[in-house]
């Protein structure tokens, strides 16, 4: 979901409010949405995050672009983000560069599932590692 969907129709807000986290990663369904509704809802949760006190970091997930669409690519993906983290404070898992690299250097192996959007066994696994490098 949309992160301005996860502050409006969620209780993500709640939960970050009353549980103990030691980072909380966004992933924004870019290539679904829109620039400006990424900066600004990316900035509302950062900025609840930190009123939370719970001390949590916040990461920014940067996924893939979804062929269907075609309206965003990677480049433009990573420039948002780099915006929003430099903006923010914060930190970048950068899976869609991860994937941009694999694709490049290894096309034979599939990350995308069927519908060419969601990430397949492959593009999973690509993703978590990412995830955990950044967290760890």
């Amino acid at each position: 979901s949309p992160l301005k969907s996860l502050w409006k129709k969620t209780d993500a807000r709640q939960r970050i409010a009353r549980e103990v986290f030691d980072a909380i990663v966004l992933q924004e369904d870019l290539p679904e949405t829109t620039v400006e509704s990424f900066q600004e809802y990316a900035g509302r949760f950062h900025e609840h995050i930190k009123a939370s006190g719970s001390g949590a970091r916040t990461v920014l997930l940067m996924t893939w672009p979804y062929r269907r669409l075609g309206w965003i690519w990677t480049d433009g993906i990573a420039e948002e983000h780099w915006k929003a983290a430099a903006r923010l404070g914060v930190e970048v898992a950068p899976a869609a560069l991860a994937w941009q690299r694999v694709e490049a250097i290894r096309p034979d192996i599939r990350l995308y599932d069927d519908d060419e959007e969601h990430p397949s066994v492959c593009g999973t696994y690509l993703a978590a590692c990412v995830v955990f490098a950044t967290l760890w």
